[in-house]
Parts: structure tokens; sequence; C-alpha cells
């Protein structure tokens, strides 16, 4: 069975020297995992459309590795 892939993945060093800079800039976690929840939802919505159906009544399952990226899915 063919499985269609909708994202891509940053490596997790490119990620962590991100998180960095915008902490040294003043950005605090909070206002990050909302930012992060945020275009996770629109990437989630997106795709749903794509697929046709619409979103509402729709699942999404999220799996998430160790540090915060669970709380960037709630």
């Amino acid at each position: 069975m063919q499985r269609e892939h909708a994202g891509f993945a940053y490596p997790a060093a490119e990620v962590q020297a991100v998180v960095a800079r915008a902490l040294d800039g003043g950005v605090g976690h909070e206002s990050m995992i909302r930012r992060a929840a945020a275009g996770l939802a629109a990437v989630c919505r997106d795709e749903l459309d794509r697929r046709g159906g619409g979103v509402y009544g729709r699942r999404v399952a999220l799996l998430v590795g160790s540090g915060h990226n669970g709380a960037d899915a709630l």
C-alpha cells in the first residue's frame, strides 16, 4: 500500500540553533509553543482540505518525540 507523505523534517541541530537564537532574542517558550501549534494546525487543515472532505469531524494523530514537541501538538 502506498501512502502519501505531506510533511518534511528539519535536522534537530538546526531547530535547536533557531530556538536558542529566539530565546536569546527574548522570545519566550510559551510564545514559541503557541506559534508552533498554530503552524501545525494550519498544515493539518491544509492537508485535510487538499484530500477533500473538509476539516470538521476529521481526526489527526500526531506522533511526537521527546522534549517540548508534545506541547506543540496540544
